[in-house]
């Protein structure tokens, strides 16, 4: 199987990965501390996938396995991920500002380092997406300008 078409799989089925285990994994209990556990493990194994995903598109565009009737699809592809990577950025980047904000509050429990990993994890997910994003499109336009 072609590397790039592995690797451009792994990082379009990372973001519905993230949602599904998301909204099936993430349940309420009365330890406050185990959902946050299970976010940030969750957000570690869609990390992985990013990173496989990245390595194996690269791999794919150093063999230069890229045909050019693929090129528009992946650049709406890189598009779609940057926004996706974007928003998943910003948005736990806003919440962690209301987490310190809330801690700082008389009778509220201290952050814990779970916390902090949780917002971490998040952020870096997203930071992921908008770098694979980034690199479908560069490399889609230097392989339609010849290399």
């Amino acid at each position: 199987m072609r590397y790039l078409t592995v690797g451009y799989f792994m990082l379009g089925i990372s973001p519905l990965l993230s949602i599904f285990l998301t909204n099936t994994l993430i349940t309420w209990s009365p330890n406050y501390l185990l959902p946050i556990i299970r976010h940030t493990g969750i957000n570690l194994f869609v990390i992985g996938v990013q990173s496989c995903g990245i390595a194996l598109s690269l791999v794919g565009y150093r063999k230069r396995e890229m045909k050019s009737k693929e090129l528009p699809f992946i650049v709406v592809f890189g598009i779609l991920l940057f926004i996706w990577g974007l928003l998943a950025t910003l948005f736990p980047t806003g919440m962690y500002e209301e987490l310190l904000e809330w801690s700082l509050l008389p009778g509220v429990r201290a952050l814990t380092i779970w916390d902090h990993m949780q917002s971490a994890t998040w952020m870096l997910k997203g930071s992921l997406w908008i770098i694979s994003g980034l690199l479908s499109i560069v490399t889609t336009w230097k392989i339609s300008r010849g290399h």
